[in-house]
Parts: C-alpha cells; structure tokens; sequence
C-alpha cells in the first residue's frame, strides 16, 4: 500500500434521511467554507440547493439527490472526495455536508426577522 495516501476509514457522521436534510438545509440562509469563502442567499427548492458566492456574486446549484448521496458515501468532505459526486458546486457543497456532518444548530429567531422584512 502507498504509505503517502490515507486508510479508507470514514469520518463519523450522524445518520441522516433526505426529509432531515431537507429541513435542515432549508433553514440555512448562508454558509462559510473553511477557506473563508461566503455563499449567500440559500433557498431549497424542489430538487436542488441554490445560493451565491459571495465574493464572485456567481450562482450556484447542487442536486439534492448527488448530496445526499455524497453524504451518505464520501469517506471524509473534502473537495477531491466530494467532487466525485458533485462536479460543479463542490466548494459549496463540501460547506454544506460539513455543516450537515457537524449539524451546528441554525439561529432561527434571525431566519424568522429576516422573512419579516
């Protein structure tokens, strides 16, 4: 074996149903990737995740389905591993099932003033 590359162990997740995820990604407004890098203006819709890179002001879709399916199949979210299920949008993507990974709770009394306004 290669001694450069890393055993195929997976990184632990919590179990996770396409409906839990729905829910939770609908709820989200923005996410941050480990980078830095800021995508905005989240909105689910019936099959895809669309939002904007912040700093490009460039959109961006991700398949629900690939999502849940790299979720549930990546051994660790990193952008190589993700992009085997996700070819465009993985930066994002990778964010997002981090996010999902580590279910950090949403602030939902600013997702609710925002919907206000």
């Amino acid at each position: 074996m290669d001694k450069r590359r890393k055993p195929a162990i997976r990184e632990p997740r919590p179990h996770l149903t396409m409906e839990e995820m729905r829910s939770y990604l609908t709820s989200l407004r923005e996410i941050e990737s480990v980078t830095g890098i800021r995508y905005i203006k989240l909105h689910v819709t019936a099959k895809m995740i669309i939002g904007i890179r912040e700093a490009s002001g460039k959109e961006f879709t991700i398949n629900l389905d690939d999502l849940f399916r790299a979720y549930n199949e990546c051994l660790r979210f990193t952008s190589p591993e993700v992009k085997k299920y996700i070819f465009m949008g993985h930066s994002p993507a990778v964010a997002l099932l981090r996010r999902l990974q580590n279910r950090q709770p949403v602030d939902t009394e600013s997702f609710h003033e925002e919907e206000k306004e």
